[in-house]
């Protein structure tokens, strides 16, 4: 998955992977509860990135609808 993948339906539900992991790990449920939730899997900016793209609480707080 990308840095961060968005699939926009309904109420929203964020899944966070762990240290050693990828959003990858979160596909097959992302993709069951995409059917009526919005889904929010970020990376955490460290893995298979030549850089992080900065503090991931703040990106993802400021990504997040209000």
């Amino acid at each position: 998955m990308p840095p961060l993948s968005l699939f926009r339906l309904g109420p929203a539900v964020v899944l966070l992977h762990g240290f050693g992991d990828t959003g990858d790990m979160w596909a097959p449920l992302a993709a069951d509860l995409a059917k009526d939730h919005t889904v929010v899997v970020p990376g955490a900016g460290h893995w298979l990135m030549e850089e992080a793209p900065g503090p991931t609480i703040k990106a993802i707080r400021d990504f997040l609808p209000k």
